[in-house]
This record gives structure tokens, sequence and C-alpha cells, in this order.
């Protein structure tokens, strides 16, 4: 069993990766900066004492299960699982972003935009089967329309809609969760939809810890002041060496979970080319002994 899981080296880096992750929240995260001259308490706070640091071991254990379970095929590479393995990554996204009290906030029109082509490409991949081969060169014509309409109806009924103004930041986290997630679903080949999931889960988590300083900081300071009054100033405040481990251990499992997924797309691809060459080979036969 060690064996076969050391020879899965795409595995091996994915776990590692997440457990480097999950073990930051030991160290500091953030902390006042050492040559500040006034003595402030809390002087610094691990990740296991804020709730961004316990998002990020969380997420990790479930990305590290969720990884585990695809490598040994005990998540099967169905729909209805994919679509649960998808539920439960959205699910648990929306749980972190309201247990760590994120902000409103108001989606740029930037993510407005990458959502609606993420819709697009979905549209396209779902509908394409159905453009007739006959159709010939007109047939790039027709996916470009699917790609075009996919995005305005993503963009005008979806997004808009829900993210055009100041929302909870959970809305945001569902929506996009939901129709990232569904691009992992339909994108051929769909056999890969669970080890898709794997590196959507990674990216999110990662993401996040490469863009929480801020909130440390706020963290930091209000717990200064909740406790005596006073508090350093921002400025005075940094990240320090439990963040850095997140994203270091992110940028290894992401390495990791891109193997799992390259490593299985190589699989379906040589399984296909021998498909195909049988195929070739039981029709030669029979227009063999058709013509003996």
């Amino acid at each position: 069993m060690v064996r076969k899981f050391l020879k899965n080296k795409p595995l091996v880096m994915t776990i590692l990766g997440t457990s480097i992750m999950a073990q930051s929240i030991a160290w500091e995260y953030v902390r006042v900066d050492p040559t500040y001259r006034f003595l402030v308490e809390p002087w610094s706070l691990r990740g296991y004492e804020i709730t961004q640091g316990l998002v990020v071991a969380a997420g990790a254990g479930v990305i590290t299960l969720l990884a585990v379970l695809v490598s040994y095929g005990i998540l099967k590479e169905t729909l209805t699982q994919s679509i649960i393995a998808v539920a439960i990554l959205v699910v648990f996204g929306v749980a972190a972003s309201i247990l760590a009290d994120a902000k409103e906030v108001k989606a740029p029109v930037l993510s407005h935009i990458l959502l609606a082509a993420v819709g697009a490409v979905i549209a396209r991949s779902l509908l394409e089967g159905f453009i007739p081969e006959a159709w010939g060169k007109r047939r790039r014509a027709a996916r470009a329309g699917l790609w075009l309409a996919g995005f305005l109806v993503t963009l005008l009924a979806i997004v808009r809609p829900l993210l055009s103004d100041e929302q909870p930041f959970w809305i945001f986290i569902a929506v996009a969760g939901v129709i990232i997630g569904a691009l992992a679903l339909f994108r051929a080949p769909r056999a890969l939809a669970s080890r898709r999931l794997v590196i959507n889960g990674i990216l999110a988590i990662w993401v996040m810890s490469m863009t929480m300083a801020s909130s440390l900081r706020v963290t930091l300071d209000g717990a200064q002041f909740d406790l005596s009054g006073i508090s350093a100033e921002l400025k005075n405040i940094q990240i320090t060496s439990g963040v850095l481990l997140a994203w270091f251990g992110g940028l290894v499992a992401f390495v990791g979970a891109v193997g799992l997924w390259a490593s299985r797309r190589d699989e379906i691809i040589a399984f296909d080319r021998a498909r195909k060459q049988q195929d070739a080979a039981r029709e030669s036969e029979a227009q063999l002994s058709v013509t003996g």
C-alpha cells in the first residue's frame, strides 16, 4: 500500500503541498514589525488562533481527501459523483466565507467578464455536438456563435443579476463556485472532471492565502485594540512565516494536482488511440472477408 502510494508521484506531491498548507497554522501568520518601538499585545497571532488560518487548514484537508478518493478510484468518474464533489467544494467555500465573517463586496466588472467567459465555454462544450458534421467549414462559425450566446446568457441572466450590486461575499463564492464547477464537469473529456476539481480547489485555497494579507493585519490590529484599547499602526503589522508556508504549499500542491490530471489524460488518450486502432483493424478484417 505504501509502495503503491509512493509510486504515484503526483499524488505524493499534492498531499505534501496540502500538508504544508495545513500545518502552516502552527506558525505565526501575522505579527508586529520587530523594529516597532512600543509594546502592544498580542504581538502576533498564529494560524490556529484566527479564522483565516483555520479555513486554510480545513480547505487543505478537504482537498487532500478529494485527491486520495480520486486517485484510488473511490470517487468514480461519473457525472453524479462529480456533481457531489462540486457541491461539497461549493458548500465548503460558502461556509468558510461565512465563518470568516467576510464583508459585503461588489464584484468588479472583470470578474463578471471572466465568469461569463467560463459560462460561454460550458455552453459550447455542451452544445457543439449537435452541430451537423455536414456543415463543414460553417461548424467554426456555429461554435463561435454558441460561445457568444453562452457568454451573453451567463452575463445577462446569471452574473449581472446576482453580482452587479454589493452582496455578501458568500454569494460571490457560490456563483463563481457553481460556474467554475460546471466547467470542470462538462469540459471534454468528462472523465477528468474530478481531477479538475482538485486543481480548482487548490487554486481557491491558494489564492485566498495570497490575498488575505490585509485582513490578517486588520485582525491583529482589532485584537490589540479589544485587549488594551491601543494598537500598532497597520503599516507596522506584517504577515510572516505561516502565510509564506501556505503560499509554498499551495504551489507544490498545484503542481502535483496538474500531474494527477495530466497522467490520467494521457491514459485516456492512449486508451482512445488503442480503441480506434482496434476498430480500424476490425473494419479492415471485415472488408477483406467480404472481398475474399
